[in-house]
């Protein structure tokens, strides 16, 4: 993946809190070559952890995100927050999709991609959703 963290930047707010900055240079390299769902070396987690989900699905779900974000330190009610942002199917993704300069392969691809990961961060093995 393209999601290294030099591609992301925070946001200090007017209460002086910092938020994630809009995401930008991000590319779905999966299009292009056999990447890995991650561009962290060691996965999700930095000492190479991984959770009980991911060890049985082979793939990173909500349950893992939502151990990521207590890992470092967010409050479990903004956890949730944070993911049922993510977890919305978007309109907007489609019609970027269909304005982009891919051909019509790879924006079914790309679609195809992101319908998968959206089903993946709806999914709950230990039904926290």
């Amino acid at each position: 993946g393209d999601a290294h963290l030099k591609n992301y930047g925070v946001l200090e707010t007017k209460q002086g809190d910092y938020i994630l900055s809009p995401a930008y240079d991000l590319i779905n390299t999966s299009l292009h070559t056999d990447d890995t769902a991650m561009a962290l070396d060691e996965g999700l987690f930095r000492d190479g952890c991984t959770t009980e989900s991911f060890e049985a699905n082979g793939f990173y779900a909500y349950d893992d995100f939502y151990e990521f974000g207590l890992k470092i330190g967010l409050m479990k009610s903004r956890v949730i927050k944070i993911l049922n942002r993510f977890k919305a199917n978007r309109e907007s993704v489609q019609s970027l999709t269909d304005r982009s300069f891919l051909n019509g392969e790879m924006k079914e691809a790309y679609m195809n991609s992101y319908q998968n990961k959206l089903k993946a961060l709806n999914y709950s093995m230990v039904g926290r959703i």
